[in-house]
């Protein structure tokens, strides 16, 4: 099992600041999945956490609206204090707790996150 947290490359944020949102998709994850997911995930002693990038928030979107139904997702929205201006949504974390086709294909297709 593993944490995805796929991260808009358009926002150009700072390390710090992916840094923190892939902190803010790590609480969403441990406070909104199902209890049994994560005691497998945290005692197989093998809790992978993969960082994608995905290059725009409409990209995004469409991502989110196919994986909504499938697993429990959670939107990553910044609230705005310091290098954005206004709320944004800045990225997508899941542990991918399913065997489906469909979602690891699109899984497949994002690239490790680079940095800028």
């Amino acid at each position: 099992m593993k944490a995805y947290f796929i991260m808009r490359k358009d926002l150009n944020m700072t390390p710090a600041k992916l840094a923190v949102q892939v902190g803010h998709g790590t609480q969403y994850i441990m406070r909104n999945s199902m209890k049994d997911d994560l005691d497998e995930w945290e005692t197989l002693n093998d809790s992978r956490k993969i960082v994608c990038e995905i290059s725009s928030e409409e990209k995004l979107n469409n991502l989110y609206e196919f994986l909504k139904d499938k697993l429990q997702v959670n939107k990553i929205i910044d609230s705005g204090y310091t290098e954005f201006n206004e709320p944004t949504f800045t990225g997508i974390s899941f542990l991918l707790t399913i065997d489906d086709a469909e979602v690891f294909k699109k899984l497949k297709r994002l690239q490790l996150y680079k940095g800028n």
